[in-house]
């Protein structure tokens, strides 16, 4: 099968899903080619997944403010009558364009967690190729992070009614939850769900770890860029730090690895708390030194709180697959705790005295956790690569009817 990717962004840049998928369909035996955005000024951090691909058509990236945005798209609908349409827009045309006259592509795959290129795939929508989309984030999930204020809440609302248009259109749509599928489905019942997960290479059970302290580990993001911590605030295991006897604390080591952002505002937290001894920020951690990270760990934490819809972090995966108990605090997502429970690998803790008590466990050595690793490898991203895969063969064949 010869595959054409659109994406938003892709290794170097920030795309795991579409960096791995790329990676695994090569070893399956399909040609894959690739137009997206690859360099970004804050996230080029995944140099490992590149030169898998047959060949990557590449796309500038533009860090640009409201008034550029509002430009570019004037320039853009001047130029083609499109609304919407921006000069990063004609820039993914004519890659997609130049791939499709190179190679004999068999269905196109869109995937982005933003808005491109939904106005290119609309625009290729008109000839016979199969189109599948893919969305590993959706603006409607978190309206705190995406505003429906300003400029941002008019350039948000005109985006969405592109998307469901394009959405209606697609041979197939893709999205990482349940809540995600289901509110896509509204657009396109053929919806399907393939989730985020592990690879197998780097992300696998773990000897146990044996440090001085009992050591928790949390990485990722905590704040939004304004600050705003309430979708993974840890104040409830904070407050259970707080009441563990002093002989206890001593024996604790809570590590945070955030970005700057997240860190200022975790810290300042701590500081007020008095848990400057058990809590620790740490800069933020490449992707391929996150194994390790989590590996020099005695549990794994994950924390999440109302604010957002469908939230199933790719690190729920990652930590699923290295045989650490996770903690979970204190209102994940229905989909989340269902997968700690069949994979057996975490607990949910909803309340103080439920987290101080398994915190007390921890440090005295009487907490373990046997996973199945049956459940557990349901969820690798060579799994994920064949959903595609036989998702891909289904509308090409449905298509040729």
């Amino acid at each position: 099968m010869n595959i054409l990717i659109l994406a938003d962004h892709f290794p170097p840049s920030f795309a795991p899903r579409m960096g791995y998928l790329v990676r695994n369909l090569k070893d399956m035996g399909h040609r894959v080619y690739v137009v997206a955005i690859t360099r970004h000024r804050d996230f080029n951090s995944f140099g490992f997944l590149t030169g898998y691909a047959d060949e990557v058509y590449e796309v500038e990236g533009q860090q640009m403010s409201h008034s550029k945005v509002a430009l570019s798209t004037v320039k853009g609908f001047m130029t083609t009558l499109r609304p919407m349409w921006t000069e990063t827009d004609t820039q993914y045309y004519k890659q997609a364009k130049k791939a499709l006259k190179e190679h004999d592509i068999d269905c196109v795959l869109c995937s982005t967690s933003s808005f491109y290129p939904l106005m290119v795939v609309k625009k290729l929508m008109g000839k016979k190729l199969p189109v599948v989309l893919d969305f590993r984030d959706i603006y409607e999930q978190d309206e705190s992070f995406f505003s429906r204020k300003g400029f941002g809440g008019v350039m948000r609302h005109f985006q969405k009614k592109i998307r469901n248009k394009v959405i209606s259109k697609a041979d197939a749509v893709v999205s990482v939850t349940n809540w995600h599928c289901q509110y896509l489905s509204m657009w396109n019942p053929n919806t399907r769900m393939i989730l985020n997960g592990f690879d197998e290479q780097r992300f696998y059970p773990q000897a146990k770890w044996k440090g001085e302290k009992t050591r928790i580990v949390y990485t990722g993001t905590i704040a939004t860029p304004q600050g705003d911590i309430s979708a993974h605030s840890p104040e409830i295991l904070l407050e259970a730090i707080e009441e563990l006897d002093v002989e206890k604390r001593k024996r604790l080591e809570v590590v945070f690895y955030t970005d700057e952002n997240s860190g200022k505002v975790v810290s300042e937290l701590v500081r007020q708390r008095g848990l400057t001894d058990v809590m620790k920020v740490e800069e933020w951690v490449s992707s391929e030194k996150v194994p390790q990270v989590l590996a020099e760990s005695t549990a794994l934490l994950i924390l999440t709180n109302h604010g957002s819809k469908g939230m199933m972090m790719t690190k729920s995966y990652e930590y699923m697959a290295m045989g650490r108990p996770i903690l979970c605090l204190p209102d994940p997502y229905e989909q989340l705790e269902k997968l700690l429970e069949e994979s057996k690998t975490g607990v949910v803790l909803r309340d103080k005295e439920r987290v101080k008590e398994t915190l007390e466990a921890l440090i005295e050595d009487r907490y373990e956790i046997q996973p199945d690793l049956e459940v557990v490898k349901q969820y690798s991203r060579k799994a994920q690569a064949q959903q595609f895969a036989d998702l891909m063969t289904e509308v090409i064949e449905n298509k040729n009817e």
